[in-house]
């Protein structure tokens, strides 16, 4: 995913070249040092990092665009199902029922 990210990056500054001075110069300096931002979670970023993906994004509306579905496809593979059930006072771990576990097979 990572490889095809960065693909669409450098397409986007290939693109950018096309474009009249201005449109370029401020697409290009958006994505300069950008490759890092853009392929790490938007989470795990530094408050300059995260003003930097913003910079990039409002640039360019592919960038935003393949950013922002690499974020939420991310997040789905990090989802985790568990089941509690109560036992008087207490809420204990108890296995997911069959029709539930077949309902959450779609996100895997």
């Amino acid at each position: 995913m990572h490889s095809e990210l960065n693909q669409g990056r450098i397409e986007q500054k290939k693109t950018a070249e096309s474009l009249e001075v201005k449109a370029r110069v401020k697409l290009f300096s958006s994505l300069k040092g950008g490759k890092y931002v853009f392929l790490k979670r938007e989470n795990d970023l530094k408050e300059s990092q995260r003003e930097k993906l913003l910079i990039m994004k409002e640039a360019s509306a592919l960038i935003k665009v393949m950013h922002d579905m690499k974020e939420e496809l991310v997040a789905k593979g990090e989802q985790q199902s568990a089941c509690m059930k109560r036992e008087g006072e207490k809420t204990i771990p108890t296995c997911i029922p069959l029709p539930l576990k077949k309902a959450l097979e779609i996100y895997q």
